[in-house]
């Protein structure tokens, strides 16, 4: 099974939260040694870029924009994507860059997310994989990974 990792996994595994840090960390190596990688997009990556900037400089933004694109295939974002997002229902706490991750994901037909922001559990036919809750998801998005 394919998923979409949202930019909270590559900035948790960045980041000063030492559990969500090492399950993160975890499925950026799952990700590396399994037959398909888990996929992400460009909007990822500029949030990811955005963040880590801010909050953290650019020499460590350059470093968890190296974790996201070593780990995972990276879509491009198109502005039918943006047009679909905007199309979107109101979702409460789903903000623009999730909404523009929902309609990458549609296109790439993909239904499972990888992220620690629950706004994703009021989208219809989206499934949320909470990186917490690792353990019980491992095997079927990493089939015979160790």
């Amino acid at each position: 099974m394919t998923a979409f990792i949202d930019a909270n996994v590559v900035i948790h595994a960045t980041g000063t939260d030492a559990n969500l840090r090492a399950l993160c960390t975890e499925i950026c190596r799952q990700s590396v040694k399994a037959p398909e990688r888990l996929m992400t997009s460009a909007e990822v990556l500029q949030e990811v870029l955005w963040v880590r900037q801010r909050t953290r400089g650019l020499e460590s933004a350059r470093l968890a924009l190296a974790v996201a694109t070593d780990a995972f295939d990276v879509a491009p974002l198109f502005a039918e994507d943006i047009l679909l997002a905007a199309s979107y229902p109101e979702v409460p706490g789903l903000q623009a860059r999730d909404r523009i991750h929902v309609a990458v994901m549609e296109r790439l037909g993909i239904s499972h997310i990888v992220s620690t922001d629950r706004a994703y559990d009021a989208v219809r036919g989206i499934t949320r994989l909470d990186p917490a809750d690792f353990a019980t998801w491992k095997n079927t998005v990493f089939p015979g990974v160790s």
